[in-house]
């Protein structure tokens, strides 16, 4: 067996079913119900004893590759339908994302590909591109520099006069059991 197949059940080709079972060794019979007072040709019941299994017209035999056969019902067989045409669409969007990145990625390595590494400062002509955009350049006067990254203010130490424990707000209500542990 090499491939999964699925057969719909239907009113016209239940004895081609039957015969595409026989091939394969799988007992099958017609299957009858009662239908208005009518006994009624309503599917196809194949399989050996402990196996045997009834597909109803609308339903699918499924044949595995492994030889083994399971039953769709025509709703599992509808749902299985739309899922795979979800499939379907969910890759094509996954296909044109890949392709997007791809080029945004062939992009990004055309325009760092241009950076060249010598490119010189533009006012004085070092070669220091990439350090004078970081701390200016180090060849002009101290005015003429581009505006620099400001250090950080260091905060107060726990132990200067502006120093400050912050208690429970004034503005806050109180809770009555509320206590302040410092104050004890």
């Amino acid at each position: 067996m090499s491939a999964r197949e699925e057969r719909l059940v239907t009113e016209n080709n239940l004895w081609e079913l039957d015969t595409w079972l026989d091939k394969v060794d799988v007992f099958a019979k017609p299957h009858f119900d009662y239908v208005n007072g009518q006994l009624v040709n309503t599917g196809i019941k194949f399989g050996n004893s402990p196996t045997r299994m009834t597909a109803f017209i609308g339903d699918t035999i499924v044949r595995h590759k492994d030889g083994t056969h399971t039953v769709l019902s025509a709703k599992d067989a509808t749902e299985l339908n739309r899922l795979r045409a979800e499939r379907h669409s969910t890759n094509e969007a996954l296909d044109d994302a890949v392709r997007e990145v791809a080029a945004l990625r062939a992009r990004v390595a055309e325009l760092e590909a241009a950076i060249t590494h010598d490119d010189p400062c533009r006012p004085c002509g070092c070669p220091k591109r990439f350090d004078r955009h970081a701390w200016g350049c180090p060849t002009l006067p101290a005015d003429d520099v581009p505006l620099l990254p400001q250090p950080r203010q260091v905060e107060d130490p726990h132990d200067s006069e502006l120093h400050h424990t912050y208690a429970l707000g004034r503005d806050l209500p109180t809770i009555p059991h509320q206590q302040d542990r410092r104050a004890m």
